[in-house]
């Protein structure tokens, strides 16, 4: 099933490039590269085959900023700071590309992948840190006047990368700005 999902994010992000061209990161040198702004604030967040014996952090508490570099909101930039599932602190930047699957006013479904740095503080504060893809799929409801939306978004990094092992659904909230 991951498998599929990941082969489906990918495929996802390749058509989209295909359809509307590369991403062009000179964009980054104009003042006016974001088509909208949100910030991100992140809340709960659930376990594959749950959370037994009270070992993992559920509440994922945190703030982040995302710009996006196009109107649809497909391409974007993004940096998150929220305590992690390890009740330690996780900081991740990065540049990701998702596509549209279903979109029924004002819920939408996208999918796509993201390439994140990642600094992770584990329980015994040891600090890990990697760049890495992150796969995932987003359910989306839009809120009146384009304010912003709120998400659950599942994410996936298959097998344990250097001790981290991120299987979960984090629900935030974003508000946002449009240019």
């Amino acid at each position: 099933m991951f498998k599929r999902f990941i082969a489906l994010s990918l495929l996802a992000c390749v058509h989209s490039f295909a359809e509307g061209g590369e991403l062009n990161l000179d964009l980054l040198q104009n003042e006016s590269h974001c088509k909208s702004v949100s910030v991100n604030i992140f809340g709960n967040a659930s376990h594959p085959g749950g959370n037994p014996y009270r070992l993992l952090n559920e509440r994922n508490d945190g703030i982040g900023m995302t710009c996006y570099l196009n109107k649809e909101k497909t391409r974007f930039l993004f940096g998150n700071a929220l305590t992690n599932s390890q009740f330690g602190l996780s900081i991740a930047g990065g540049i990701g590309q998702g596509i549209t699957l279903v979109e029924v006013s004002p819920i939408r479904f996208d999918v796509g992948i993201s390439v994140t740095a990642l600094s992770y503080e584990k329980r015994n504060g040891k600090m890990l840190y990697g760049v890495m893809p992150f796969p995932y799929a987003k359910l989306i409801v839009d809120l009146p006047g384009n304010m912003g939306y709120v998400g659950i978004t599942q994410t996936y990094l298959s097998g344990n990368v250097r001790g981290i092992r991120l299987r979960n659904a984090e629900i935030s909230i974003s508000l946002m700005k449009s240019f």
